[in-house]
């Protein structure tokens, strides 16, 4: 009796064990889930309080560093802002920005004379090969009407930002003189008259008139400077015919006399039976 009882419980336990196997088995997709549920929440808060990288991406998806351009700019300015009579200013402002095996002078030694920084700009933001990034920044000086091109070799170490060699004077992007593409002109009667009326009416700022021509939700925002409409050159479609916009093209005058000739890109769209404007050249409300 006592070796049937032993084998009695031996398949009991067996079949208990194979029981919470099934279960596991059985609860193995929803455990995963939840893992997976975890796992992601985790990463989001790592992204949220502790992010990999001070870069902010654009909606273009370019990875814009907006504290290296800053401070590219701020060493464009100490830089190329100099007075040979009074060197050891300049060497003050650029010494916090010069890596420690830098000279202070950071490699422009001034002979005679004085230059000021009018203006800064970044002009480009490249990738380089030796790592980092190099940072073209455009500077207006007093010493001669075209701006001067600075390249700046940059890196982060341990997170803070810092020049990795000397910087270089450049060129300044390449301007293409390649004719104006070719666009057919808009014939729609409907559309014709609602993009005369609206840039009318934009240019002269009457917000009033030109609500009356806007889609539902449209926000437009009237130059600061306001003009009266002389003619209209002529009107296109943007994108081929029937396309979501149009470009008028205008000639115009300012309360001091100037005359402006100036492309308007408006969207058209149809709403309830007539043609409408939903934006005139750009979207105020949008970065």
């Amino acid at each position: 009796m006592s070796g049937a009882r032993a084998t009695v419980v031996e398949r009991m336990g067996m079949i208990q064990r194979s029981a919470r196997l099934e279960q596991l088995r059985a609860r193995a997709p929803r455990y995963l889930a939840m893992g997976a549920l975890t796992l992601t929440c985790l990463v989001g808060l790592r992204s949220m309080f502790w992010p990999s990288d001070p870069a902010s991406a654009g909606s273009s998806g370019v990875v814009v560093d907006n504290a290296a351009q800053d401070f590219a700019q701020r060493f464009a300015r100490a830089y190329l802002a100099y007075d040979a009579a009074r060197p050891g200013l300049r060497e003050r402002l650029l010494r916090p920005l010069l890596p420690e095996d830098l000279e202070l002078d950071a490699g422009l030694t001034a002979a005679r004379g004085s230059q000021e920084v009018l203006w800064t700009q970044v002009a480009s933001n490249q990738e380089a090969i030796a790592g980092g990034r190099i940072v073209v920044v455009a500077v207006g000086v007093s010493t001669q009407p075209e701006p001067l091109y600075l390249s700046a070799p940059l890196d982060r170490l341990e997170g803070a930002i810092g020049l990795t060699a000397y910087p270089s004077l450049v060129g300044p992007p390449i301007a293409s003189r390649a004719p104006l593409p070719e666009r057919e002109a808009v014939e729609e009667r409907a559309v014709l008259a609602v993009a005369r009326r609206a840039v009318s009416n934009y240019l002269a700022g009457s917000e009033a008139n030109l609500a009356a021509d806007l889609a539902r939700g449209a926000v437009v925002s009237a130059p600061t400077r306001p003009l009266r409409l002389l003619s209209v050159e002529g009107i296109a479609w943007a994108a081929g015919a029937g396309s979501s916009a149009v470009l008028a093209t205008v000639t115009a005058r300012d309360e001091l006399g100037a005359s402006w000739t100036l492309t308007y890109e408006i969207g058209v769209a149809r709403e309830r039976g007539r043609s409408v404007v939903t934006f005139i050249e750009t979207v105020p409300t949008d970065p």
